[in-house]
């Protein structure tokens, strides 16, 4: 599992978008009301809580033989169209473009009877982007089977 924070350069553009209009407000606000504001300096915003990570169910499959890496696979149980399937590949593109290993994002289980047979819209996005499949299990698992098993051949 893998956790995403925000970007440190959003913050910065953030404050300085809304810094200026924090402090233009505070002026009207105090022209309107007749008051002179005591020696004002600058005014640093509250401490931010912290921000809550998420966290996305990932698994790295090994091979069998001499346990290198050969497949990622990324669980994105709210993958339910391809622009939240973009935003799981956004978000995970920097782990799995560091383990350089095929990739796939997996959405959720459709349909009603056992999971197991249950088929799934899934992306594959390293190393060469697929367009979305809906793939039940037993065509899925083959192709993470053959990775699996040719790595040490």
């Amino acid at each position: 599992m893998f956790h995403c924070s925000p970007n440190p350069k959003f913050v910065t553009q953030r404050t300085a978008i809304f810094k200026p209009l924090g402090l233009e407000l505070t002026r009207q606000m105090e022209a309107a009301f007749d008051t002179t504001p005591e020696e004002a300096g600058p005014v640093n915003p509250p401490a931010r809580l912290p921000e809550a990570k998420e966290v996305i169910e990932s698994k790295i499959i090994p091979c069998e033989r001499c346990g290198t890496m050969v497949a990622m696979l990324v669980f994105a149980p709210k993958a339910t169209d391809p622009g939240r399937f973009e935003d799981y590949a956004r978000k995970m593109y920097p782990q799995y473009t560091r383990l350089s290993v095929p990739t796939w994002i997996i959405g959720p289980a459709l349909g009603e009877g056992p999971l197991i047979e249950r088929p799934a819209y899934v992306l594959k996005v390293w190393p060469t982007p697929e367009p979305i499949q809906r793939l039940p299990p037993a065509q899925f698992n083959p192709l993470i089977e053959q990775l699996v098993t040719r790595h040490c051949r």
